[in-house]
């Protein structure tokens, strides 16, 4: 078992230097959709109304794996009142193994009103600060892919990505669609000897789209599929959310990475929504049947003039509006 997830890891830290990895993975993407696409900057948390909106993330990957992915972000964005617009930032920090990655990044995004309809255009930019641990070891032994002295402390790249988000009948569903590291920066000056391959950050692709299906009042089915790419073998989410206000239940299934997510969360006093998500991985990576994976955000919705306070979104009112 030890040498199967050292030999996955290695072979990821090979990878991540090479050509990087997708930009961001996690389980409970549809509340954490800002950061993989811009143009949702000033648009309302899902199950929310709009306003000033601080998400926070943190995600554990394959626990028990010396040195596997963490993922930590914070993301912060508003409408612009009277312009139909959306300011915001995010900063990320992401591990594996060896590899750090630290960065900050601006977005901004016009909102086009369409009847019920809107159609948000985004943009953002920032930088990336790659790292390496040469000495870095997995239970006391060395990684051949991270040999030691072979690699500079670090170098910071531009980081620049492009958005559209669709939101169809006041939310009943919607489509988005974006691009990261568009400008594929190189990282060479983190390396000190070549290891034979063109050494850049891919530019990754994503497709998020959902369905509000009103049972009544109370009550939606809300399936979701996500879908990631860097050029490779894509990864897709299928997702079916339960919500039964305030409280939301869901399950996920991911392909091409063969795990499987529970997923809770609540609305507490109308402007804050915790969940969190369990992912079983089914995969030959958890032949012992002990490797999970953990996932919690924490999301806060301040008032701005002419929204609601970020209180809980009516949309459920109209069971009949299908």
């Amino acid at each position: 078992m030890r040498n199967l997830a050292l030999t996955l890891l290695l072979l990821a830290g090979a990878y991540s230097l090479s050509v990087a990895q997708v930009f961001v993975q996690n389980t409970m993407y549809n509340y954490n959709r800002f950061v993989y696409n811009p143009a949702a900057a000033g648009l309302g948390q899902l199950g929310m109304e709009d306003g000033m909106n601080l998400t926070l993330l943190g995600r554990m990957q394959w626990l028990g794996i010396e040195g596997a992915p963490n993922l930590s972000t914070v993301a912060f964005h508003t409408p612009m009142e009277g312009i139909n617009s959306g300011l915001g930032a995010y900063l990320i920090a992401d591990q594996i193994g060896p590899l750090t990655t630290t960065g900050l990044n601006l977005a901004y995004a016009y909102h086009l009103e369409m009847g019920r309809n809107k159609l948000s255009i985004g943009v953002n930019g920032g930088f990336l600060q790659k790292s390496i641990n040469a000495n870095w070891v997995y239970y006391g032994e060395d990684d051949p892919t991270v040999g030691r002295g072979q690699y500079a402390d670090g170098t910071i790249v531009p980081s620049l990505g492009a958005g559209l988000f669709f939101t169809g009948a006041d939310g009943k569903y919607f489509v988005g669609v974006a691009g990261q590291d568009l400008l594929e920066p190189s990282l060479e000056a983190l390396l000190l000897t070549s290891i034979g391959e063109e050494s850049t950050i891919p530019r990754s692709f994503y497709l998020n789209a959902g369905y509000v299906h009103r049972i009544n009042a109370q009550q939606s089915l809300e399936p979701q599929i996500f879908v990631r790419s860097d050029g490779t073998l894509p990864q897709v989410d299928l997702s079916l959310y339960w919500r039964y206000k305030p409280v939301v239940f869901g399950g996920s299934y991911r392909f091409f990475n063969d795990s499987f997510a529970a997923i809770f969360g609540v609305n507490v006093l109308d402007r804050t929504f915790i969940a969190y998500s369990y992912d079983y991985t089914l995969n030959s990576l958890n032949a012992a049947g002990d490797i999970s994976s953990h996932e919690i955000i924490i999301s806060f919705t301040f008032p701005t003039r002419g929204s609601q306070g970020g209180k809980i979104k009516d949309t459920l009112d109209n069971p009949d509006d299908n």
